[in-house]
């Protein structure tokens, strides 16, 4: 296991939906409640990330990904590559998504390498595009049923 960041504070996010039975980290608050509602009645316990840097370092994010999973939501700001996508993968995840306009910071080929898919929000500052990334995520992490089996009635 890698060792802290001086800076960093394990118990630094804010949980909802304690119970969910799959874990989603979000590396930073994003506007709204809708996103949030989405994957808790998907059955996800999602875990905010309140850190006080505004830009994480990939050490603060593998920490917050920890051993255990199924799915992540990152920001613009943040290196997405070899080290974030391995422990993504080896926390058992394979969904990525990428809270942005662009995606940058997503080294596409290491998420691929680490059979991490990834997710990216086309207009992330309108609200469509905050509301597929979510869906996109949340069918992700339920084993891709969740719009096969008609469980997402959209936006």
């Amino acid at each position: 296991m890698q060792q802290p960041d001086a800076h960093f504070q394990p118990r630094l996010s804010q949980v909802h939906n304690e119970k969910g039975s799959k874990r989603v980290v979000v590396t930073k608050a994003l506007p709204g409640d809708r996103w949030l509602d989405v994957l808790t009645s998907a059955g996800c316990r999602v875990e905010v990330c309140t850190h006080p840097d505004t830009i994480l370092s990939v050490s603060t994010i593998t920490q917050l990904i920890g051993d255990r999973c199924d799915g992540a939501i990152g920001q613009l700001t943040e290196d997405w590559s070899d080290v974030a996508f391995g422990a993504l993968n080896a926390a058992g995840s394979s969904a990525y998504s990428n809270y942005a306009v662009g995606y940058n910071n997503v080294n596409v080929g290491d998420a691929t390498k680490h059979g991490v898919a990834v997710g990216n929000t086309p207009g992330a500052v309108k609200g469509w595009g905050r509301r597929f990334a979510v869906q996109g995520l949340g069918w992700k992490v339920r084993g891709g049923r969740v719009g096969h089996q008609g469980l997402w009635s959209g936006p």
